[in-house]
């Protein structure tokens, strides 16, 4: 599981997904309904899906490679070619799956290419890594844009102590179903509860906030107030997105709402509460 875990630290960009509105717009705001609701939450949890495996897709190519002394690489497990070079205190390192592209062992077809570069070696207590982005895609959904991460109190032997910061400045995710976009920015904070009998990470806490244009064209932003939760224990059950955790979310069409993500249950629903008015939604695994 180590493997899996220094995937999670050094992933970084994993839940960066919505956006800041306009406090002097004159646009005159209405209450959220649950047709509407659906489709703006749904849109932010399915950025934050792509995010996190476009992430444990990418990391788990550098970590196949961080073991060989330079030039290609590429094996059996692995779709596509890894490139990449070192110094004491510096790896840079692209992960090429071709303008054709190659399915995944899971069966998605990536293309294009993610470059790292990572600055420390491991030995202090600070890494910083930058993943940047080019014509890639898996399944035909594009994504593009730069990544930043700071990753501190780094120690191999104990993650739990590890506290990431990842900032993402004007990413886009096209969808291959119609070419609507998704467009964000933002800064959020990861750590870790993690179970030292068997090195498995058990909760993921995610804080910060971020701006988003939905792919409807809304203006979005959020605030997560009380940390969200992500349990590995839930992926097992194909229960992906967040289980705990209050959010605050602001439009520049709606009222202003919140998104509680539950008391830890694993399941996919959340419930949207704007002035009177509380419903509860069920989000898909896109």
């Amino acid at each position: 599981m180590k493997k899996l875990i220094f995937q999670l630290l050094v992933v970084g960009s994993f839940i960066t997904f919505l956006a800041s509105c306009d406090d002097d717009s004159e646009t005159e705001k209405t209450p959220l309904t649950e047709a509407e609701g659906k489709v703006v939450v749904q849109d932010i949890v399915t950025l934050t899906a792509e995010i996190n495996s476009l992430n444990m897709m990418g990391l788990d190519a550098f970590s196949t490679g961080m073991g060989n002394s330079g030039g290609r690489y590429a094996e059996d497990e692995f779709c596509g070619e890894i490139e990449f070079s070192y110094t004491e205190t510096q790896v840079k390192m692209s992960v090429d799956y071709g303008d054709q592209g190659c399915e995944d062992e899971d069966g998605s077809l990536m293309k294009g290419k993610i470059i790292f570069t990572i600055e420390g070696n491991g030995e202090g207590s600070t890494i910083t890594q930058t993943m940047e982005l080019v014509n890639f895609s898996s399944d035909g959904n594009g994504i593009n844009g730069t990544f930043t991460s700071v990753i501190s109190n780094f120690n191999e032997e104990d993650f739990s102590s590890a506290i990431i910061t990842t900032s993402a400045n004007d990413v886009t995710l096209t969808f291959a179903e119609d070419g609507s976009t998704l467009k964000y920015s933002g800064t959020h904070t990861y750590s870790f509860e993690i179970n030292s009998e068997d090195f498995e990470l058990e909760v993921l806490k995610v804080d910060g906030t971020a701006t988003m244009v939905s792919r409807k064209g809304i203006t979005i932003s959020y605030d997560i107030q009380n940390d969200l939760n992500y349990k590995s224990a839930c992926f097992e059950k194909d229960v992906y997105h967040a289980v705990a955790g209050l959010m605050a979310v602001s439009t520049s069409i709606h009222n202003d709402f919140t998104l509680d993500f539950g008391d830890s249950t694993c399941d996919n629903i959340v419930t949207v509460k704007t002035g009177d008015l509380e419903f509860d939604l069920e989000l898909e695994n896109e």
